[in-house]
């Protein structure tokens, strides 16, 4: 019986099991890293951007350094099954005549190719997240006071642990805030300058502005997600300009919302209720009209069928009337 056939290293020697195999330790290496490495992979869709404050976000901040390091927190979500509206940024230029061009983006026109237009579409979103979950500092400064107040209180009453807990949670969401608000400044600042540099201007005013879906119902009557009346009304975010220095430099603070995103959101639902029952209505009207003539025809065949007589029921009005 003919013995299976060695391997053979680049000389031709052969070589035995033990040297090609890898050694149990370095098995179990390797396959601490591959679990390492999916484990930094999941993390960040499962933490950015809904997470759970008390298990993925701390996860997620322990492995930040990796995810900057190999590119991977990413958070898709594959816009499905309910993509929800688009946002858009509307931005006015004053080039060095005096002139003003208004732009926006993401714009399919001018924008390719499709890999460059969806690096503006994700800045534009991102900029409205920024934006529409931030807080004014007005309010943010009235709820730090009643924390403040809070805390002393329960001091006086001595409930030391829950006073320390409180305290906590509010050194939490102020730096939560400041990070935001950093966050915020830098990215207007940079898009104002990236833009300004682009078409040669001097000043910018930038404006968010959202698109909503259309209904099944909408569509169905013909209307494109193009209309107009999808669109909302401009927001103005802040407005820059270049600095004697060739810094950029705000003219107009950004400005955030003073509304609770929960509050914008009802609003939201309610403006979709009542456009949703406005088309339903257009629809109900437009299959009226659409029934009303075969209505009109069914009467006058009936009007004009001829009895045994042979004397049709018009011609006995016609007879009688005269």
């Amino acid at each position: 019986m003919t013995s299976a056939r060695q391997p053979l290293d680049s000389v031709g020697n052969s070589l035995s099991p033990s040297s090609t195999s890898l050694s149990p330790n370095i098995r179990r290496l390797i396959s601490i890293l591959l679990l390492g490495y999916l484990f930094v992979v999941a993390i960040g869709p499962l933490s950015n951007p809904v997470g759970s404050e008390f298990l993925t976000r701390p996860l997620a901040r322990a492995v930040a350094p990796v995810h900057r390091a190999l590119f991977l927190g990413h958070g898709y979500r594959f816009f499905g099954p309910d993509p929800g509206p688009s946002h858009m940024v509307v931005y006015r230029i004053i080039d060095e005549a005096g002139d003003m061009k208004e732009h926006r983006f993401p714009d399919r026109n001018s924008i390719w190719p499709r890999l460059l237009y969806h690096r503006w579409f994700m800045l534009s979103e991102s900029l409205y997240q920024e934006l529409n979950f931030a807080i004014d500092k007005a309010s943010f400064e009235s709820s730090d006071r009643e924390f403040a107040e809070q805390v002393q209180a329960l001091r006086g009453k001595g409930k030391f642990g829950i006073a320390d807990r409180i305290s906590a949670e509010r050194q939490r969401l102020k730096e939560q805030f400041e990070a935001s608000q950093v966050r915020i400044r830098l990215l207007t600042e940079g898009i104002a300058e990236n833009l300004l540099r682009k078409h040669n201007g001097k000043q910018i005013e930038l404006f968010v502005q959202e698109r909503s879906m259309p209904y099944p119902a909408a569509v169905l009557t013909g209307q494109k997600i193009t209309d107009p009346r999808f669109l909302s009304d401009l927001r103005k975010i802040g407005e820059y300009r270049w600095s004697e220095k060739g810094e950029i430099e705000t003219v107009v603070p950004v400005i955030t919302p003073t509304k609770d995103p929960a509050a914008q959101g009802q609003d939201r639902v309610e403006q979709e209720r009542i456009e949703q029952e406005r088309i339903e209505q257009e629809r109900i009207e437009q299959d009226q009209k659409a029934v009303e003539p075969n209505q009109k025809a069914s009467s006058t065949l009936i009007e004009e069928e001829p009895s045994e007589s042979g004397v049709t029921a018009g011609s006995v009005e016609r007879i009688n009337g005269n």
